[in-house]
């Protein structure tokens, strides 16, 4: 076995370091979402720039007092000599090139025990069907997506409260330079005076964290560990004992033999699924005995304001009216093709700038929290 140690050419040296060192500078997990939320804002303010790829990572493991602080400097080269070439090269967990895309997706997500998917008819029976109305932000070339998940089933991101100082509040979008603004109506799924950072995924459901849920980070992956639901590591592992037992089923050493390539993809493939179909099972009944909870959580009206914005997810949203900033309306006459899209959707146009879409806004109940 090839170890870390071997390849290394140069190392870090680390003294007084509790455990291993390293850690004391990170930012514990629970506190992740607010820093890059705050992060991102700053970023966006001053340079204009989104920051992308925001996935939630997994509660800490890290104890202090499981690390007392070391007595002699400590190396990388020291450190690796436990760790294998394999974990090196695997640190994705999942090696994307055996599923399809709409399965590696899902499958990072309930490899990390944390997240929860969400849809109508679970929802429904626990808080029954409350219509609402809110408001939706996005671009001019972005209104081709929008029929997709009118009427449906499919939810959609809506807010009704927005700090004063926020992008939403100038009819900016979370990530796009926004400008129009959407005032819809539809099916409540989940609320929260927070932005609940839920990602959908290409079958309609939605999914949140076990902290948001349940107010319990931990809640679902506990229940996992019990249901002995593999996680990323073990997942990890397992992956390699399929690759290494059907590389000397079919005598090969490489990966891209046509016959070898079906084979693990068939059994990975398999076995993913039914994690997959388990996990969601899971979910649904944890949904179930902690309804009560849930209902509080994610469906109880909220006073409280922030200086983000609250998330409201809805489905079978239809459109009432629609406001445009006067900033992205200015070369409707050179694009006809927009105009047209846009009153396919809705005849109930306004054009204005930032202080009219403010009232615009507030008469149709929307809030701006100081």
């Amino acid at each position: 076995m090839i170890k870390l140690k071997d390849i290394l050419k140069e190392s870090t040296q680390a003294s007084s370091s509790p455990g291993t060192r390293g850690y004391t500078g990170f930012l514990p997990s629970e506190i992740w979402d607010k820093y890059k939320r705050e992060l991102s804002v700053s970023i966006k303010n001053t340079t204009g720039y989104s920051i992308v790829g925001l996935d939630k990572i997994p509660p800490d493991t890290i104890k202090k007092t499981d690390n007392p602080i070391n007595k002699k400097d400590v190396s990388d080269k020291n450190i690796s000599e436990i760790i294998k070439l394999k974990d090196l090269l695997m640190e994705d967990w999942i090696d994307d090139k055996w599923y399809p895309a709409h399965t590696q997706t899902t499958l990072k997500r309930v490899l990390f025990h944390d997240d929860i998917p969400i849809y109508p008819k679970s929802m429904e029976k626990i808080i029954g069907k409350i219509p609402i109305t809110s408001f939706h932000v996005t671009t001019l070339q972005h209104l081709n997506t929008l029929p997709r998940v009118l009427g449906s089933k499919k939810s959609i991101s809506t807010f009704t409260r927005a700090g004063k100082d926020s992008q939403l509040a100038k009819g900016k979008g979370i990530q796009t330079d926004g400008g129009v603004i959407f005032w819809i109506e539809g099916t409540l799924l989940a609320r929260k005076y927070i932005d609940m950072q839920s990602v959908p995924d290409k079958t309609g459901r939605r999914w949140l964290s076990s902290e948001v849920v349940f107010g319990d980070k931990n809640l679902v992956y506990k229940a996992a560990k019990r249901k002995k639901i593999p996680n990323r590591n073990e997942w990890r592992d397992y992956e390699w004992e399929v690759k290494d037992k059907m590389r000397k089923k079919h005598k090969t050493t490489a990966d891209n033999i046509k016959e070898y390539e079906a084979a693990v993809k068939e059994i990975l493939n398999k076995k993913a699924n039914e994690m997959i179909a388990d996990y969601i099972d899971l979910t649904n009944n944890l949904l179930k005995k902690h309804k009560k909870l849930v209902k509080k959580n994610l469906a109880t009206p909220s006073t409280k304001g922030s200086v983000w914005w609250n998330e409201i997810l809805i489905y079978g949203a239809k459109i009432k009216e629609v406001f445009v900033m006067s900033r992205v309306a200015k070369g409707w006459e050179w694009d006809k093709k927009q105009k047209d899209q846009l009153e396919r959707l809705t005849k109930n146009i306004t054009i204005g700038t930032p202080a009219k879409y403010r009232k615009w806004y507030t008469d149709r109940k929307g809030v701006f929290d100081d």
